[in-house]
């Protein structure tokens, strides 16, 4: 074969996940430099893991191989990586737990021959462009977790199912009320609030967001001229505030542990005396 098909059956290999192939491409002594991260991989098997390493972060992920230049013993290739990270991936700080975003990703290889076998490997690709893509940029994850919050509670406010469908990961859990309920089950609750209180809204007052979890300072407020929980309507504006700490997965709503003032709510309608009428 020639340099440029050579090369070209490299990256036919990953595309067929047949690492063998592409590892038989390969000198004994190979080496192979990802600039962007500083690591280096040895030898037939090192090639093999860096493969290995992209294929299970991205399952499907498909190389597009734009161009080749060959002369002689060297060649240049740039191509474009897309996929969606549904599995761990290994850098050089640790895995990267799967995010389930899609990635496009251009890179630049800079190959070395020997007696027609690849025998070194420059690959170049811009580290925060990845990083960027699969929202874990420094601070990027949580701006993102924090607009999901208020999403969702604006989501509430306007009776808006649609929206809060597809923030919420299949099979998410909300602990509230002393017992986990669904997604359905919740909405049965906030559908008994509405009907107690029409104007019923939403109000965000703080979002702090770390990793995976979002803590939302909230509250719910309306006017008590429906049955509220059994209790017939006062016509009391009415304030009740919360917290909510989440657990996102994969952009959406996991997991809900609801903190909720209701024994206050319950003293603004009358059903439970106020600290001052029960001391009076």
């Amino acid at each position: 074969m020639s340099s440029s098909e050579t090369v070209r059956a490299a990256y036919e290999a990953f595309n067929a996940r047949d690492f063998d192939a592409a590892a038989a491409l390969v000198t004994g002594d190979f080496t192979m430099e990802v600039i962007a991260t500083g690591e280096t991989f040895n030898g037939p098997d090192g090639l093999r893991a860096f493969l290995q390493g992209w294929a299970t972060a991205f399952p499907d992920a498909h190389v597009e191989v734009r161009s080749v230049v060959a002369e002689d013993d060297r060649a240049t290739a740039e191509f474009v990586g897309r996929g969606r990270q549904t599995g761990p991936f290994p850098t050089p700080a640790g895995e990267l737990p799967p995010t389930g975003r899609p990635l496009e990703l251009r890179f630049v290889d800079a190959w070395e021959l020997r007696e027609g076998r690849l025998a070194r490997m420059r690959t170049y690709f811009d580290a925060a462009t990845l990083l960027g893509q699969l929202g874990v940029l420094p601070g990027e994850r949580e701006a993102a977790n924090k607009a999901l919050a208020r999403r969702w509670f604006a989501a509430m406010s306007e009776g808006d199912a649609a929206t809060l469908v597809a923030s919420c990961a299949p099979g998410a859990r909300f602990h509230m009320g002393g017992r986990t309920q669904s997604f359905e089950e919740v909405g049965g609750v906030i559908a008994a609030f509405r009907e107690g209180m029409p104007d019923l809204r939403f109000v965000v007052e703080d979002v702090v967001a770390e990793g995976d979890r979002v803590v939302t300072r909230w509250a719910a407020e309306g006017t008590h001229t429906g049955v509220l929980l059994g209790i017939p309507p006062t016509g009391r504006r009415v304030r009740m505030p919360a917290t909510s700490v989440w657990r996102v997965v994969d952009g959406r709503l996991a997991e809900d542990w609801v903190n909720e003032d209701m024994y206050g709510l319950l003293q603004q309608v009358g059903a439970i005396p106020a600290p001052e009428q029960a001391t009076a």
